[in-house]
């Protein structure tokens, strides 16, 4: 991950396979995990150092919340219903 704000091609796979984007179900960490042949503890490392990039750009802030809106989910699910910056 670099230090401009900017999400790579798999950090931004990661966040779509993770919270359901493009119109897919949402993955727990373990299915991202197998899924891209790599630890379920590397994929939430990912998925934390692309949420904080995308809490520091404008852009993407607004694109998650047209994409999430007011939806909610069940406090109790291990996949994530959507994005709070």
């Amino acid at each position: 991950m670099n230090q401009t704000n900017t999400l790579s091609a798999s950090d931004v796979e990661i966040l779509t396979l993770r919270f359901g984007l493009n119109g897919t179900p949402p993955m727990t960490l373990e299915e991202i995990a197998e899924r891209l042949g790599c630890s379920r503890e590397k994929v939430r490392w990912r998925e934390s150092q692309a949420l904080r990039a995308a809490q520091n750009n404008p852009q993407l802030r607004r694109i998650a919340g047209k994409e999430y809106g007011e939806s909610s989910g069940s406090p109790s699910t291990s996949r994530p219903t959507r994005l709070v910056f």
